[in-house]
């Protein structure tokens, strides 16, 4: 009996099972680092834009209070007050401008800093009625709000009423769900007022 070498070219089935067990390894080692890298990208970006909009609004906070006349126990000042500083409440009171930018006296707007649905918000309101230029506003400074707290501090660091404040220090935080973690960030700032 004579044997002869089959020369067809051909895979057996074995060859061809080894070699698709192999590309199925690669396929999910490959999905794995996908899937890790993009969540590491969605926790980093959303890491980097908690830190920016804490900055902005701390940034925001901070430049209103060393502008600020006084914090203002409440707005308005008379009848039903709609808003009351505390800690979780800003209230900055500012002497109102004319057209010309020029202070007009014992007239003045207030700057409202408030959460609500965890949005920290920023209201100005002029009193137009007196001949104040400034714009209203009503705005988001951040979002993803967890908490807020104003302390209202005197020169030597010791907790005073809001009335009698000659700086106010605001700690913020932030929490947003970043893949499958929460990240949170808190900040700190502290400014003083302008108190002439």
């Amino acid at each position: 009996m004579k044997w002869t070498k089959n020369l067809s070219g051909g895979f057996t089935l074995v060859e061809m099972l080894i070699t698709i067990s192999v590309f199925i390894i690669v396929g999910v080692l490959l999905f794995s680092i996908l899937v890790n890298s993009t969540g590491f990208f969605y926790q980093q970006s959303s890491r980097f834009n908690q830190g920016l909009g804490i900055n902005d609004s701390l940034q925001n906070i901070r430049e209103n209070i060393k502008e600020a006349d006084l914090v203002s126990l409440s707005y308005p000042s008379t009848g039903t007050p709609e808003y009351s500083s505390n800690a979780a409440n800003l209230i900055l009171r500012f002497q109102s401008i004319d057209s010309s930018g020029n202070k007009i006296f014992n007239v003045f707007d207030y700057i409202v800093y408030t959460v609500s649905n965890g949005k920290l918000y920023f209201k100005v309101y002029p009193d137009t009625q007196n001949g104040s230029a400034r714009k209203s506003a009503d705005k988001i400074l951040s979002h993803n709000v967890s908490a807020v707290k104003f302390e209202y501090l005197d020169t030597g660091n010791s907790a005073v009423a809001p009335d009698l404040a000659d700086k106010v220090k605001v700690t913020l935080t932030l929490s947003q769900k970043a893949g499958l973690k929460f990240e949170t960030n808190v900040a700190t700032s502290e400014a003083n007022l302008r108190n002439d």
